[in-house]
């Protein structure tokens, strides 16, 4: 009874409520798995990160490993960059089911924050093949891409990431870097007023490089924007 009233309480974001509730059902037994489990996705929803990785490990110790349990726990740990810790879950999680494209995606991110790009690559890679239009997957390529120096290839994955979500302004700011980088200057003045427009914001160094090359004659107006894949 507390566990189901905890989960109705958690789905109306009365997470106090949530927590007494699941607190109550676990000093009546504390060997409930799934208790533990939505427990802890609660406190993290409440930003409690270390006391809601005690309970997701609690949940993980108690059963046979669950994909989504182990995902669950590598999230708390990318939040607080522990990557390698992260990365041995998602491995597990995978090797239990292969064919879940938002495990490929948060293992490549991993990767791609320690610096193994390729292994990000190929993790990327086989997200957006198990789900095509994964726009963080897509995105997250692209920028590894624009990260190794392949800049044709991430301007367009970045092209479809913006077709499938034409607000992601950070897309925008990465593909008008790449475009600088292949001398496509004009495009690299709109994409990065695009970014501007939808996030308040600018890239300085950017916008500074770009007002530099205005008067160049390099900066004429490209044909077309190389086309997405």
């Amino acid at each position: 009874m507390y566990c189901a009233r905890a989960v109705a309480y958690s789905k109306l974001k009365d997470f106090d409520r949530a927590l007494a509730d699941f607190d109550h059902s676990l000093e009546l037994d504390s060997t409930l798995v799934n208790t533990h489990f939505n427990r802890g996705k609660v406190l993290y929803r409440m930003g409690r990160d270390d006391d809601a990785l005690i309970s997701i490990t609690n949940a993980i110790d108690l059963e046979t490993l669950v994909p989504d349990q182990l995902f669950f726990r590598s999230v708390i740990f990318t939040k607080k960059k522990r990557y390698e810790e992260a990365i041995s879950d998602l491995n597990k999680a995978i090797e239990m089911d292969a064919s879940n494209a938002d495990y490929y995606q948060a293992r490549g991110y991993c990767f791609m924050e320690l610096g193994r790009f390729q292994d990000a690559t190929l993790d990327f890679s086989k997200s957006i093949q198990l789900q095509p239009g994964f726009v963080k997957a897509i995105y997250s390529r692209g920028v590894v891409y624009q990260s190794t120096n392949r800049h044709t290839e991430a301007i367009q994955d970045l092209s479809r990431v913006i077709a499938l979500s034409p607000k992601f302004a950070e897309a925008y700011l990465i593909r008008a870097k790449c475009q600088l980088s292949v001398g496509q200057l004009e495009w690299a003045r709109r994409d990065l007023q695009a970014f501007e427009t939808l996030s308040g914001r600018s890239d300085l160094a950017l916008r500074k490089r770009l007002d530099e090359l205005s008067t160049e004659p390099s900066s004429r107006e490209p044909s077309q924007i190389p086309k997405s894949r």
